[in-house]
């Protein structure tokens, strides 16, 4: 079958009814997950900023903190986004007339590994939750948690990071593992000045 033949194929295909509505309900299926998201995308960083900030002015903590809540919105966002995508790929495959039977079927035995692989994962990310709603420390504090002690240099949704200056050694620490936090005083890790010595 040469190149001419194929190409006859595939516009006596995309003329037929079926091709047309087939070709109509993915583009309405792709229309409809774009302004999904889109709606999703504004009224989730609106609700979730909104409830943020009110935790955040309720606790009188400090503007560093809007970096933690930008991460929080961007997390919620791209996970809304990605289970908004595979709704729409199903979607379109079954539009094509695929059986997505054994789609789904793999899928659930996927999500059910994972959240067993992730129980790790899921237990940092809600340590995370509420070392940020409880806002015990900032970043930019001296802090001893997990058995190691520094300023801290970052905290993200899984992690808190740690710098010792005495010596220098950056510590990540899992807010799994965040069980008793002890706030050290600001100028307990600093190393002590070096004293000019003037000879005589």
């Amino acid at each position: 079958m040469d190149q001419n033949s194929i190409q006859d194929l595939a516009v006596q295909y995309l003329k037929s009814p079926i091709a047309l509505d087939a070709l109509i309900k993915i583009t309405f299926s792709i229309a409809v997950a774009l302004i999904g998201y889109l709606i999703f995308s504004r009224v989730s960083n609106y609700w979730l900023r909104n409830v943020l900030h009110r935790v955040v002015d309720k606790g009188n903590f400090k503007k560093r903190r809007e970096k933690q809540i930008r991460s929080w919105s961007l997390f919620v966002d791209r996970t809304g986004g990605i289970v908004i995508l595979f709704i729409l790929a199903l979607t379109i495959l079954s539009d094509l007339d695929y059986n997505i039977t054994p789609i789904l079927t793999g899928a659930g035995i996927l999500g059910v590994a994972l959240g067993l692989g992730s129980q790790n994962f899921m237990k940092d990310v809600i340590g995370g939750v509420f070392i940020f709603l409880e806002g015990n420390y900032n970043e930019g504090d001296n802090i001893k948690v997990a058995g190691v002690a520094g300023k801290v240099k970052k905290i993200n949704l899984r992690k808190t990071v740690l710098y010792s200056e005495e010596e220098k050694i950056t510590h990540v620490v899992p807010h799994s593992e965040v069980k008793t936090v002890s706030i050290l005083p600001k100028d307990t890790l600093e190393l002590p000045k070096k004293k000019n010595v003037v000879k005589e």
